[in-house]
């Protein structure tokens, strides 16, 4: 009998971050790739709605922020910034509807 295997399918950064920032865009929300050229490892995207600023970091799944990127969603959140970072278009929406728990670096 021949036996099927699943094709495991694999997501990249970059197609989470086009799918994110189609339905942020779609959904009324401003949506800029965000860099600092004498600052390193800022969030990859900042969005704005009705007042709201939220800074998005894009990981592929599996993946975490780096040490340096985790001090700038600190840093953000430090001053009263909404930042954060995600792995799935998913907890991307949850963030930018505000029905998320802030994810906070590991101990």
């Amino acid at each position: 009998m021949l036996e099927l295997k699943k094709r495991e399918v694999k997501v990249s950064e970059k197609q989470i971050e086009t799918k994110g920032r189609k339905w942020a865009v779609d959904h009324g929300w401003y949506c800029r790739k965000f860099t600092s050229p004498a600052h390193r490892s800022v969030p990859d995207r900042l969005f704005l709605k009705d007042g709201i600023v939220v800074f998005i970091e894009f990981k592929k799944p599996g993946n975490v922020p780096t040490k340096a990127q985790w001090e700038e969603i600190l840093e953000i959140r430090s001053k009263g910034g909404r930042a954060d970072w995600t792995d799935s278009v998913e907890r991307m929406i949850e963030i930018l509807e505000g029905r998320h728990e802030e994810w906070h670096p590991p101990s």
